[in-house]
């Protein structure tokens, strides 16, 4: 009998410093991965046959060494909210239509190549300069890809190293290359519509009109759309200048999040107002969207209201005239 009160406590004990030890050890993972890469996101236009440099800042922010390898792979674009994703048969088609493509990047430091590993100590920071130098033929375009910080196990063995991965960080690059540096700016609105708004024209009275906004990329180049939605005699909508990349369409969004905005004050019919360039100084575009602000829920109440007083008086009158 005492060995079984003894037994349940044990475990309870064990259970306890099984847990400990588990949370322990998640949080020494967690913070093992604290490597730093600023800026980014770098945009970079130039001409075949020409060399650009940047300087990158790295910082290992553990209070322990980091061992990491750097990477470049280009990248695809997903879905319509700016998803990315390396993509191997993305890889493969892109290696055939560009030769040497692999070596246009490379670094200026002396002691750091690609795929090779390097190892920072604790709080100590690095200055990577990424040069990026183009053949005389490269094909004018955009080519999308990121730089990778992949952080690996110290004994790291150069043959093999996905297994060993123990966290990344990447920096996307947006390269064009063009000949004229005025390479094709086009967009198309495909959507902007009010957002919930019942059979897509009514507002209530008391919500907030909100608005979907879908741009699609129809040149050769990525842009950024600036300008704002505007309701009535409101404050302006200012978009949030989000990349479109080259042949995609992506949901914009304001710059405080969704395009809401505050209902007009008098019920009635009114115009939402978009206008946007293709960054600063490109072409223009403008779309109108109109709808009704009503008293819907209002209106609503005051029926179900009456209904509910109408049936109440009827059903007292059957019950007098039953009687």
């Amino acid at each position: 009998m005492i060995r079984k009160k003894l037994v349940i406590p044990l475990f309870f004990l064990l259970l306890i410093i099984f847990n400990f030890s588990l949370l322990t050890l998640s949080e020494a993972n967690a913070q093992s991965f604290s490597l730093s890469l600023s800026p980014p996101l770098l945009e970079v236009m130039i001409q075949p046959g020409k060399k650009i440099t940047y300087a990158y800042q790295i910082k290992n922010n553990s209070p322990s060494p980091i061992t990491f390898i750097t990477r470049i792979l280009p990248f695809e674009p997903i879905g319509e909210q700016g998803q990315t994703k390396i993509i191997e048969s993305s890889i493969r088609q892109l290696a055939e239509k560009v030769q040497n493509y692999e070596n246009w990047f490379s670094f200026l430091n002396a002691d750091i190549a690609l795929g090779q590993p390097l190892t920072l100590d604790s709080n100590q920071d690095l200055q990577l300069v990424l040069k990026i130098s183009l053949p005389q033929n490269a094909p004018e375009g955009d080519y999308y890809q990121t730089l990778f910080l992949e952080q690996v196990s110290p004994n790291i063995n150069n043959q093999n190293t996905i297994a060993q991965t123990l966290g990344m960080i990447g920096g996307n690059i947006l390269l064009t290359i063009s000949e004229s540096g005025r390479p094709e700016k086009k967009a198309e609105i495909i959507e902007f519509t009010p957002k919930n708004a019942l059979l897509g024209r009514f507002f209530d009275s008391f919500s907030k009109p909100e608005f979907t906004l879908r741009i699609k990329n129809t040149g050769t180049t990525f842009f950024k759309p600036r300008g704002e939605i505007v309701v009535g005699k409101n404050k302006g909508l200012s978009l949030r200048p989000d990349n479109i990349l080259a042949n995609t369409t992506r949901q914009i969004q304001c710059e405080d999040g969704p395009c809401q905005t505050e209902s007009p004050p008098i019920f009635g019919h009114y115009q939402a107002q978009l206008k946007f360039t293709l960054d600063e100084g490109g072409q223009s575009y403008e779309k109108n969207v109109s709808f009704w602000v009503l008293p819907i829920k209002l209106t609503t109440g005051i029926i179900v209201a009456i209904l509910l007083l109408y049936s109440i008086l009827s059903l007292r009158k059957k019950g007098k005239r039953e009687r």
